[in-house]
């Protein structure tokens, strides 16, 4: 996609705030819909989930409103399908920073700034890895990566929204 598309600093604001809208829409309108796509609870998880669905969200008005400079729809989809898994990862890689590098926060307001830093930070690294994306030529092997892993997180985020995983990710398994 050349020059037409929304800037980086566009679509980290579209980010932050579909990021925090679907945050919050379950508490607005619980129902088994708003669950797949919205925080059913405060674990990270949830918020890996919401940041996978606000991360589509973009790519798709992104989409539609540019479509007709989409060089290649499959790389964009491709590329696009790739990032909202990663995308969905980087909320562990930039969440726990606090708690690698801080005490824990003792303050309500510093956790909610923290916590919209942090989804700032998912937004630019996956932004960045986006556009670099953009310029290489996906290889069949990719392309079928790609479709593959967003198959199976989205599969996950929805499976795991009625009924958790028995494998936690900082405990033990069971029996060990």
């Amino acid at each position: 996609m050349k020059n037409a598309r929304l800037s980086m600093l566009t679509k980290v604001i579209l980010l932050q705030v579909l990021f925090l809208l679907l945050h919050y829409l379950y508490d607005w309108f619980p129902n088994g819909v708003t669950a797949i796509i919205s925080a059913t609870n405060e674990s990270v998880y949830q918020h890996m989930k919401v940041a996978f669905f606000a991360y589509i969200v973009v790519a798709l008005i992104e989409y539609a409103l540019f479509r007709k400079h989409v060089e290649s729809r499959s790389t964009f989809f491709h590329i696009r399908a790739f990032i909202a898994v990663v995308f969905s990862l980087l909320v562990i890689v930039w969440f726990y920073a606090a708690c690698a590098y801080f005490v824990k926060f003792e303050s309500v307001f510093l956790e909610v700034l923290f916590a919209n830093i942090a989804t700032i930070l998912v937004s630019i690294t996956a932004l960045h890895l986006e556009q670099h994306l953009e310029k290489v030529e996906l290889s069949r092997g990719f392309k079928w990566f790609s479709a593959g892993m967003f198959a199976v997180a989205l599969s996950e985020f929805i499976t795991f929204t009625y009924r958790l995983p028995w494998l936690d990710v900082f405990a033990n398994p069971p029996g060990w």
